[in-house]
């Protein structure tokens, strides 16, 4: 798994639950977000050094922490029966949805008890990043999402070609 914030990106190696290899390493001095190439050079240097196996590809889910993601609530968003129709109509109008300055990704979306809508969003050059050095090392693309929708159990991106989310659990009220 690999987690990436503001400040350094982290890769943990599990096997059957267990933590076998992790390494961490900061990102250069001013890496910011529209700035993907820190996150992109770091994340290689990273993968490289990870011990492989053999018989299988490893798959490679990432949280993604701010400045490059977050979770926004929506209110007002149209009722739609099907959650796949939910995050196809946000994904197809992103930006009547959410205002941001550089182009997005979302993730995914979860409808609250309440009818707002929770939505994961990542900037599109990150997830670019992370998918390009995820598959030139030849290690399968798992899920991209935001970190703090880990604590949520939001639904995640499983590539970066818009394939439907999937829900990972139910959403969690605090």
């Amino acid at each position: 798994g690999v987690y990436a914030d503001a400040h350094e990106v982290t890769v943990v190696r599990v096997e059957r639950g267990a933590t076998v290899w992790s390494d961490s390493v900061l990102l250069p001095p001013g890496s910011q977000r529209g700035d993907y190439t820190g996150i992109a050079v770091t994340l290689g240097s990273i993968l490289d050094r990870i011990p492989r196996r053999r018989w299988t590809a490893t798959r490679v889910e990432t949280a993604i922490a701010a400045p490059w993601a977050r979770v926004k609530v929506l209110h007002g968003v149209p009722t739609v029966a099907h959650h796949k129709e939910l995050v196809a109509m946000l994904r197809l109008n992103t930006t009547r949805f959410v205002a941001a300055s550089r182009p997005i990704t979302i993730s995914g979306a979860v409808t609250t008890a309440g009818g707002d809508v929770r939505v994961g969003i990542v900037d599109s050059g990150v997830v670019d990043a992370v998918t390009r050095e995820v598959t030139d090392r030849k290690f399968r693309l798992g899920r991209i999402v935001p970190a703090m929708s880990l604590e949520s159990d939001l639904i995640s991106l499983n590539s970066r070609h818009g394939t439907d989310a999937v829900l990972d659990g139910a959403w969690r009220e605090s």
